[in-house]
């Protein structure tokens, strides 16, 4: 979560985008998509 806070933090203060930035964007990403990957494996499906 500090990495979502970091990242608009670096949106506030700087027009452009920054490498700090960048990588909090990716962390953020690459995290919501570990869980979602995780979830689609791991979840049972309730087709009839």
């Amino acid at each position: 979560m500090s990495y979502a806070v970091d990242g608009m933090n670096e949106v506030l203060r700087h027009a452009d985008a920054t490498a700090a930035f960048v990588r909090d964007v990716l962390v953020v990403a690459g995290c919501a998509l570990l869980v979602l990957t995780l979830g689609a494996a791991t979840l049972k499906r309730r087709t009839p």
